[in-house]
C-alpha cells in the first residue's frame, strides 16, 4: 500500500493543472517545520504547464514558514517540499488546495516521516483516509514481509501477492465510503477520477448518482460522466465515430475514408514517448505485413505534442500505415472521442463501421486479423 500511495501522489500532482479555470483565487499554506533552521528554505511546488516546478519559496525562520499560491476553481493538488544546504530533507503531498483555504502543515523533520496537514476539509479527509490506510498496511505486514523476502520460494512470495491484492481490492470500499460521505467538498470528484477504474461497477453508479445531486457541476464528476458516455457510445457491437485528423504531411484524413476502403480498420493510439507502445509494435508490424494484401490498414493516432519527434519516430522505426495527429495529446480529439486513458490501445472496425474488438495486443492481435480476415 506504501508504493500505492507513492503513486496516488504523483497521480494527483500531475492533474493539478486538469481542473484549471478561468476564476481562480489566492490560498495560504503556513506551518512548522522543527527540524528546519532559519535561512532554510521551503518551496511550494505546482503543476506548470505540463511541468512541475517551485511557484513560491520561502525562508524559515523560527522554525515557521508561510507561503501563497493561487488554486484553481475547482481543486488544485500541490506540494511543499523543506530543503536544507540545497537537498530536500521533508516533503508534504499531496495538499490539496482551494480558493480562500488556510491551510496549516506541520513539516516531517525527515523524508521518512509523513506531514501533518490540517486546517481545511479536503486535506483532513485526505489524511484520515491515509491513516486508515496505514492501519490497513500494518495489519497485514506479515503478508508484504512474504512477498519481500527473497529467501522464500517464489510461490511463497506469489500467494502472499495475491492475498494482498485481493485484501487491496476490498480496501477500495473505504475509498468509496470516504467519497460518499464527505460529498460535495471537490476532493471526492478528484478520487472518483483518479479511483474509478479500481472500483466495482456498482459502486461507481452509486458514486455517480449521489453526485448528481450533490455536486453536478464538478469538473471531475462532468469529466467521468463524459467518459462513461464516450465508452458506452464506442462499445463493442456499436458504430464507430468518426474523426479526421492531420497526416505527416498536413492533409486532414478522416477514419471514415480508411474504414470504407478496407475490410478491417485498426485504429492504434500511441506515441514516440510510450514505451509499452514501443514494446508492442513489432507484433503490430508483423500483423500489418501479414494481412495489409488482404484488406487492412491501419489509422495510426499519436499522441505526440511535438510534430518533430513524432514524424522522427515513424521514419525510425518504419511505421508504414498511415499516421495522424493533431499533436494535442491526451487532450486529442481522437482520444478524446474514444475516451482513451492509457495506450497503446486498439479499437478494431469493420468495412460496415462496427466495432469488433479493443484493446488487443500480442498474439490475440494476430490472431483475431486472422479470422476476420481467412
Amino acid at each position: 500500500m506504501r508504493k500505492l500511495f507513492i503513486m496516488v501522489c504523483l497521480m494527483l500532482c500531475a492533474m493539478a493543472s486538469a481542473s484549471a479555470q478561468t476564476n481562480a483565487g489566492k490560498f495560504t499554506i503556513s506551518g512548522t517545520w522543527q527540524a528546519g533552521n532559519d535561512g532554510d528554505t521551503v518551496y511550494l511546488v505546482q503543476q506548470v504547464q505540463r511541468q512541475m516546478m517551485p511557484v513560491a519559496t520561502c525562508a524559515v525562520k523560527d522554525h515557521k514558514f508561510s507561503l501563497e499560491g493561487v488554486a484553481a476553481e475547482n481543486i488544485t493538488v500541490v506540494s511543499v517540499y523543506g530543503s536544507q544546504n540545497q537537498m530536500l530533507t521533508a516533503a508534504a503531498q499531496p495538499v490539496f488546495a482551494v480558493s480562500g483555504a488556510k491551510i496549516s502543515i506541520d513539516l516531517p523533520n525527515n523524508e521518512r516521516q509523513a506531514a501533518h496537514i490540517y486546517g481545511e476539509p479536503n486535506n483532513e479527509v485526505w489524511q484520515k483516509l491515509m491513516a486508515e490506510e496505514q492501519r490497513f498496511s500494518l495489519s497485514h505486514k506479515d503478508l508484504y514481509d512474504t512477498m519481500n523476502d527473497s529467501t522464500l520460494n517464489m510461490l511463497e512470495r506469489f500467494r502472499a501477492k495475491q492475498k494482498i491484492d485481493s485484501l487491496n481490492l476490498t480496501f477500495r470500499k473505504v475509498y468509496v465510503k470516504s467519497i460518499m460521505d464527505n460529498m460535495p467538498l471537490p476532493i471526492c470528484g478528484l478520487m472518483l477520477s483518479e479511483f474509478q477504474n479500481t472500483f466495482d461497477e456498482s459502486d461507481v453508479q452509486q458514486i455517480m448518482s449521489a453526485m448528481a445531486k450533490k455536486m453536478p457541476n464538478d469538473p471531475y464528476y462532468k469529466a467521468v460522466k463524459a467518459r462513461m458516455e464516450a465508452l458506452e457510445e464506442t462499445a463493442i457491437g456499436r458504430q464507430y465515430k468518426d474523426i479526421a485528423l492531420f497526416d505527416t504531411k498536413g492533409n486532414m484524413l478522416r477514419l471514415s475514408e480508411v474504414v470504407r476502403n478496407n475490410k478491417l480498420t485498426i485504429v492504434d493510439f500511441w506515441a514516440s514517448w510510450c514505451r509499452p507502445c514501443l514494446a508492442e509494435l513489432p507484433n503490430v508490424k508483423r500483423v500489418y505485413e501479414k494481412y495489409h494484401d488482404k484488406g487492412l490498414e491501419i489509422y495510426g493516432v499519436s499522441l505526440d505534442e511535438n510534430q518533430l519527434q513524432w514524424q522522427a519516430a515513424i521514419e525510425r522505426l518504419r511505421m508504414n500505415w498511415i499516421q495522424v495527429s493533431d499533436l494535442k495529446g491526451w487532450q486529442s480529439a481522437g482520444a478524446q472521442t474514444y475516451s482513451i486513458q492509457s495506450i497503446p490501445a486498439t479499437i478494431l472496425i469493420d468495412q460496415s463501421g462496427k466495432i469488433v474488438a479493443k484493446d488487443l495486443r500480442g498474439e490475440k492481435l494476430g490472431e483475431f486479423v486472422g479470422n476476420i480476415l481467412k
